[in-house]
């Protein structure tokens, strides 16, 4: 194998051990353990940002939880706790039994979630009414 730069000089700073056999390299290059739960921290305390779609968030989620070997039960409760509130209520109406039921309820309420512009148009349009009412009781 021929390797420039960087990783020549990394090879050859390895000790012997790790370059002889597949063993001594995952011991030199593994995760320490402590790392894990910085992790599991990230896992539960990434929320979902508006304006992102659920597969990215859960796909973020899923990718965090391999690097710790995080079961589905605690990727489940660590989705469920920090999705939006409106998409997170939807899901939880529906009680999925495990990660397949789960991504499927959330995607449904993200597609039936009005979006952000036409909850505020409906807002908008009911003060106007509210001001016209206002304003005949005022002019009457």
């Amino acid at each position: 194998m021929i390797l420039v730069d960087g990783a020549a000089n990394s090879l050859e700073a390895l000790p012997d051990v790790a370059v002889a056999n597949w063993a001594g390299f995952l011991t030199c290059y593994s995760i320490p353990e402590y790392m894990h739960f910085k992790s599991a921290r990230t896992i539960m305390n990434t929320k979902m940002e508006q304006g992102r779609s659920v597969d990215d968030y859960v796909a973020k989620l899923q990718q965090l939880a391999k690097s710790i070997k995080a079961d589905d039960k605690m990727v489940k409760f660590a989705l469920m706790n920090r999705l939006l509130c409106h998409i997170s209520s939807f899901a939880a109406q529906k009680q999925p039994a495990d990660m397949t039921a789960l991504l499927e309820a959330v995607r449904i309420a993200e597609a039936t979630a009005p979006t952000a512009s036409e909850s505020n148009v409906t807002v908008v349009d009911r003060l106007h009414r509210l001001y016209l009412v206002y304003d005949y009781i005022l002019n009457k």
